[in-house]
């Protein structure tokens, strides 16, 4: 039966839990210092160039979500490719049982899907919103 399961990686649970716990610090920090000091920035500014830096920061947000698509398109074909779950080679924060076969291709292709939807939402929001503050501008 042990053969079947993949261990848990302590060191890499440790990095990942900490990078967490560092970024979740961060977002908070940068609410609580950043935001203020940022509005009465934008408070100071032309109207016109308020408006160009909030379009900005809206659209790098939802290009955001690019990356994280890409990178479970790439999960979603070494599973189909391998037809196991997760990957070989890959690392897992808790233990976690391999599947093979159809059951793995199944959650190879529902990844891909959610992989497209995180392309598309990222690149189609930046985009709305672009067009939603252009016409907001002029």
């Amino acid at each position: 039966m042990d053969k079947d399961i993949i261990r848990a990686d302590k060191k890499y649970r440790n990095k990942a839990l900490g990078l967490f716990f560092l970024l979740g610090l961060l977002g908070i920090l940068l609410i609580i210092w950043g935001l203020p000091s940022g509005m009465e920035y934008l408070k100071r500014l032309e109207p016109k160039t308020a408006f160009l830096i909030i379009d900005l920061v809206l659209v790098f947000i939802m290009l955001s979500m690019v990356p994280i698509g890409i990178f479970l398109l790439n999960l979603s074909r070494k599973i189909m490719k391998h037809e196991c779950f997760p990957p070989p080679g890959m690392k897992v924060i808790k233990d976690t049982p391999i599947e093979k076969g159809k059951k793995a291709k199944v959650k190879g292709q529902i990844l891909l899907f959610i992989s497209l939807l995180f392309m598309i939402a990222g690149l189609c929001g930046a985009l709305y919103i672009h067009y939603l503050f252009q016409a907001l501008i002029r």
